[in-house]
């Protein structure tokens, strides 16, 4: 065939399930041993391989060995309103039917089983301060004027059962989530009217929380948590799952495991944040003493000795909020980890930036510990002297400093593990909290910008050249659902605009779901595959009914002309949704069927591709001898090894 078109054979007959097409690579057997070892990994033996390579194109066809790829043409826009009408509200069904009948195992209920306990916390130790803020406070109303009795009861608290009340309904919030956190039956933990048990526990027990100004906080997390359970169980969410692991694990076979590069990276970091801790504890303990000294021994116009701790852990916390964002400047590392320090040798086999989410979550654990020292001390010290408190620091910095800890929170119960993996889109949009706590931070502690001046416009820069990455054009030319993975095959406009590694990984989004949404999966080809035989593939495991995943595969199954099939039996006796098959195509502007197919039935791009980006097993090519495992989601980077191994690398030498 011409370059850039398909050979003639696979032109003459276009329908709407691509049938023909279909028939022609289901005869065609598989061409070497990765190909067969990779059918038998997808559980098909040595059946035929359908389209692995030298797809839409003769063996002079549109890429070729050695060769950089020519542009093809550009695909057209097609509007939504030259859409066929029909098909349109195809999709618009498919949306209102999945919303409607979606039922999902444990999913947002990892998130309400987070929020549960962070309400717990807050709960047992701000009920704890309401009551030392009580009793500090009464023995200051009765030793200070009128104006100081008025400024106290206005930002402490006026009834001692405050304190008792809402550390009770912590500790009944931590036994509930301890026993019945992850326990969702059908007709269990129902009430009148049909509402939901947990929604309105949490809520009951969030009101004593808004009697004092030291709980409100709880009584705030109290009411989220109410609110992701209420829509838990509106999502019809049902199943059991074990308990949580919540703390941080470490221990000393964890340690002997790290690097030199690794060690030391820790140990600078450790070092900084105590020299920051310690040298700011020093400064405004000698203020404290002048201030004593100033005022003829008086304690009582200045802080107590938990205000210099307070802002020493404050400053700890203005380094860690500044640089948590280094680890995850993922186009910079991508960048760093490809510089050469010495012959056959990266800067990635010297320093750990394979470790960067290790990283990120040192950097965010060290935010916590600092947060809570940084939150004690002041609680400590308000309650025992609250007017010097207050006229040291002002009443603005307590809102901005409670809004902070707000957004923090969201960050965090958001994060853990079984979150991310139950429900990514939590997980993502709560990170994003970030833009609104660097403005508060900044107003809470204004000297952050000392630490921030540098990481911060790094960050802005490196998701602007991210966003960038994402408007580039990619085309899918071939899609496979045998469940429960989908393949999807695409090639970028231009090579140069997808220079990757084997072993990396990339960012994919699908604005047919959702414009703002990106999931990350690893590139299961080689870099050969593209410049050879012109795809690059992804291998994703569609997950429930009703996620991202299993969104993406109904809408590629839409536009594959089967959106109307039934689902079938496996094996195991199981329904499941029927595997498909189907090769996109487009017409140039000459008419001529081309490859490929960028724009979907509504005017957006099928998807669009951030990335790629450095990933561990990208510097598997700087050694002599590899040994290669991979179980699970590693199978993925080692079948992307094996391919440019097998298929490429020997070749060259």
């Amino acid at each position: 065939g011409k370059r850039g078109h398909f050979p003639a054979n696979f032109v003459e007959v276009v329908d709407d399930n691509n049938a023909a097409k279909i028939a022609m690579r289901q005869q065609m057997p598989p061409r070497n041993a990765f190909q067969r070892t990779m059918r038998m990994v997808m559980g098909q033996g040595n059946a035929p391989m359908g389209m692995e390579s030298g797809y839409g194109a003769s063996s002079s066809g549109w890429f070729q060995q050695n060769q950089t790829p020519e542009r093809p043409p550009k695909p057209e826009n097609i509007a939504a309103n030259n859409t066929p009408r029909d098909f349109q509200a195809q999709l618009k069904d498919e949306q209102r039917v999945t919303a409607k009948t979606t039922k999902n195992s444990l999913k947002f209920t990892f998130l309400a089983h987070t929020w549960g306990y962070a309400f717990a916390m807050y709960a047992i130790a701000l009920g704890g301060f309401a009551v030392f803020w009580f009793l500090e406070q009464d023995k200051e109303v009765k030793l200070g004027d009128a104006g100081n009795a008025d400024k106290i009861f206005k930002l402490g608290t006026k009834f001692f059962f405050t304190g008792p009340v809402v550390a009770g309904a912590g500790i009944l919030a931590f036994l509930f989530e301890y026993f019945f956190g992850l326990k969702r039956t059908d007709g269990q933990y129902k009430m009148f009217c049909g509402l939901p048990f947990r929604a309105i526990f949490y809520f009951l027990l969030s009101g004593p929380c808004f009697t004092s100004f030291p709980t409100i906080l709880a009584g705030v997390i109290g009411l989220i948590a109410s609110g992701v359970n209420f829509y838990s169980e509106r999502k019809k969410e049902r199943g059991t799952a074990p308990r949580q692991r919540f703390m941080f694990r470490c221990s000393w076979k964890i340690i002997r495991s790290w690097t030199f590069g690794q060690t030391m990276i820790i140990l600078v970091f450790l070092i900084i944040n105590a020299l920051l801790y310690t040298g700011r504890t020093l400064i405004v303990e000698a203020e404290r003493l002048q201030c004593i000294d100033d005022n003829g021994g008086d304690e009582l116009p200045c802080v107590t000795e938990f205000a210099p701790h307070a802002k020493g852990f404050g400053t700890s916390l203005d380094f860690t909020c500044a640089i948590i964002v280094l680890p995850v400047m993922r186009a910079m590392l991508k960048r760093i980890s490809t510089i050469e320090v010495s012959p056959n040798k990266t800067l990635a086999t010297v320093l750990p930036l394979k470790k960067n989410i290790q990283g990120h979550k040192m950097i965010a654990f060290s935010i916590f510990i600092g947060s809570v020292g940084h939150i004690v001390a002041h609680f400590i010290n308000f309650g025992i002297n609250p007017v010097s408190a207050i006229d040291g620091f002002g009443v603005p910095a307590l809102y901005s400093g409670g809004l902070v800890t707000l957004f923090m929170t969201i960050i965090f119960c958001a994060a853990h593990d079984s979150v991310r993996r139950a429900s990514f889109e939590a997980f993502w949009w709560s990170h994003h909290f970030f833009l609104l706590t660097f403005p508060f931070l900044l107003a809470h502690g204004p000297k952050v910008w000392y630490f921030a001046i540098v990481p911060i416009p790094l960050y802005a820069y490196d998701r602007l050249v991210r966003a960038r990455r994402g408007t580039n054009t990619m085309l899918v030319d071939y899609v496979r659902f045998s469940p429960p993975v989908l393949k999807l095959h695409f090639f970028p406009e231009r090579i140069e605009d997808f220079i990757f590694r084997e072993g990396q990984y990339l960012y994919i989004q699908c604005p047919y779901i959702n414009d703002y949404e990106w999931h990350p999966f690893t590139i299961s080809s080689s870099f050969g595959d593209l410049e050879k035989d012109g795809y690059v593939s992804l291998h994703i495991r569609v997950q429930a009914k009703g996620s991202w995943t299993w969104q993406l595969m109904e809408y590629f199954k839409l536009l594959s002309g089967k959106g109307g099939a039934k689902p079938v039996t496996s094996a195991d006796g199981k329904s499941q949704d029927p595997p498909y098959e189907s090769y996109l195509t487009h017409f140039d502007s000459s008419g001529i069927v081309q490859r490929g197919k960028h724009y979907g039935p509504d005017g957006k791009p099928l998807i669009r591709i951030d990335g790629p980006h450095a990933a561990p097993a990208q510097t598997y090519s700087v050694y002599r001898d590899v040994m290669l495992v991979g179980s699970g989601i590693g199978l993925t980077p080692s079948a992307a090894i094996l391919s440019a191994v097998t298929r490429h690398k020997w070749k060259k030498g």
